[in-house]
């Protein structure tokens, strides 16, 4: 069947994210580097708490994992760097306090 080479390769755990909110950025910074992921969340309080508060698992296609797993690597050790290539501009505080 043509397009379902993936239908039964099997999804791997890549990383546990602190939260939904960075499952949510991983999962984009991913997608955007065509890695598709899915995110389920950790633990069995997922019945008692908010979803989005606790750890999240990442899971990812076999054949994705080594590559998704230096990405998410790579944005561990620059946190603070754009996700692309584009400069970020700020603007300067004119503000006389």
């Amino acid at each position: 069947m043509a397009g379902h080479e993936h239908d039964r390769e099997a999804l791997v755990q890549i990383g546990t994210a602190d939260n939904g909110m960075i499952a949510s950025l991983w999962r984009q910074v991913l997608d955007e580097e065509g890695i598709r992921s899915m995110v389920k969340p950790a633990g069995a309080g997922a019945g008692y708490f908010s979803p989005d508060m606790q750890p999240q698992l990442i899971y990812v296609l076999a054949s994705d994992a080594e590559r998704a797993r230096a990405i998410l690597a790579e944005m561990e050790e620059e946190p603070d760097a754009p996700l692309d290539d584009e400069q970020v501009e700020v603007e300067p505080d004119t503000d006389e306090r």
